[in-house]
């Protein structure tokens, strides 16, 4: 009877595990912290984008296991392209060692591994207006992947 009770347990645990370990970085938001400037009109948009600092924050926003909405707060120049860290579900890292150090022992580690969708700009968003801007990302991307 304990042994059927184990193997229940684990086939109730094991999938719970698969999916908190396949989608935690996947990326659902992005947003770029931009100077006042760069907010007049598109062309001082385009130009900052352009010549980006590697100190232009962006925010992601990442699911937790429970959905909770987990805020990792990077620079441009924290980021690096990731080649097969964790099952190729993460194409960019940052170095988490400093957060880390500040933060409470109960407090969850800073998240390390995002794994942000290429190639979906091409789709509509339930046809409402909004800040969104797919091209900005491209170029952080580039500039990330250029280094």
């Amino acid at each position: 009877m304990r042994g059927i009770l184990v193997k229940v347990a684990m086939a109730g645990i094991a999938p719970i595990l698969f999916i908190s370990y396949t989608t935690a970085p996947l990326v659902t938001h992005i947003h770029v912290h931009l100077p006042t400037g760069a907010r007049a009109s598109r062309a001082l948009l385009e130009r900052f984008v352009a010549a980006m600092p590697a100190s232009t924050r962006l925010t992601f926003t990442t699911m937790s296991l429970i959905g909770k909405p987990r805020y990792s707060s990077v620079t441009v120049g924290d980021l690096r392209p990731a080649q097969g860290r964790r099952l190729g579900l993460v194409n960019y890292v940052r170095d988490t060692g400093d957060e880390n150090a500040t933060r409470k022992w109960y407090m969850y580690r800073a998240v390390g591994g995002f794994y942000v969708q290429e190639g979906l700009e091409k789709g509509k968003r339930y046809g409402r207006k909004g800040k969104v801007d797919g091209w900005i990302w491209d170029a952080v991307r580039e500039k990330v992947s250029g280094r």
